[in-house]
Formats: C-alpha cells, structure tokens, sequence
C-alpha cells in the first residue's frame, strides 16, 4: 500500500517498521523512498488515522516521501 510521494525515485531507505525515527532518518538520508515490513493497518486494529498514525502519515505527505509496505 503506497503513500503518494515523489514521482521519480532515485534513494531508498530501507526499515522493519515504518517508525517515526525510521522517517525522520530517511528524510535526513534525503531518500524518496521508504520500505519496509511493518507498516500502519493492521487486521482487527482501529482502522481511524488518528494520533501516533495521523502524525506519521503527515509527516509523509508534508515531506513528499514515498511509503512501501
């Protein structure tokens, strides 16, 4: 499931889980790409985008950064 990000992508960053230190660290490592294992929406889990979630999925769309999952 991707987050609309940059078009063209020419760094990835790689993680297990799609953690707020992951993103920050891939924005630094000026990637446009972010992969991982883990990502938000999980089976029999609250499917809102609300709290820890929302301020992650913003953090994506604010800096234009792909998620792949």
């Amino acid at each position: 499931m991707p987050v609309a990000g940059k078009i063209e992508v020419r760094k990835i960053v790689t993680g297990v889980t799609a953690s707020m230190a992951l993103l920050k660290a891939a924005l630094q490592a000026n990637a446009d790409l972010i992969l991982v294992n883990h990502g938000y929406f999980w089976r029999n889990e609250d499917a809102r985008i609300i709290g820890i979630k929302r301020n992650r999925i913003a953090f994506l769309l604010k800096n234009d950064l792909n998620l792949f999952i």
